[in-house]
């Protein structure tokens, strides 16, 4: 985990897919800049646009113009393909298992975030991301 807060790692290049404001702000305030690089979009199409060099994808379950389907569905498309892991305020046992089932890497509750979550979440993404 000692990409959240220093160590060796090299960044991760972390996609955030959101129209929630406070979604950016909190993920700058406990991911440490040396270590990540975050990139906000704020729709799906905009997600699909920007994908091709991250590592890991946070999308919001749903978005304006689609949702986080398509995101897989477009970080499948590459190789190595990131991580895509699904954002939403009600997740339940059913989108979890969806999730896992077609490919996402993970599912979080929120907002709010329980931040110890957050962080075990994102720094085994990141673990996993570099060690493929």
């Amino acid at each position: 985990m000692t990409n959240l807060s220093g160590g060796s790692m090299s960044k991760t290049r972390l996609l955030l897919i959101s129209n929630y404001g406070g979604d950016d702000a909190m993920l700058r305030q406990f991911l440490r800049a040396p270590y990540w690089d975050i990139f906000t979009v704020l729709s799906i199409e905009a997600g699909r646009d920007a994908i091709d060099d991250k590592n890991v994808v946070i999308c919001r379950r749903t978005l304006p113009d689609g949702d986080w389907k398509q995101v897989l569905k477009a970080a499948n498309k590459l190789e190595p393909s990131p991580l895509v892991i699904v954002v939403c305020p009600q997740a339940d046992d059913r989108l979890w298992a969806e999730v896992l089932n077609v490919g996402g890497y993970d599912v979080l509750q929120g907002p709010p975030f329980e931040m110890d979550e957050l962080c075990r979440v994102l720094a085994h993404a990141a673990h996993h991301w570099h060690d493929k």
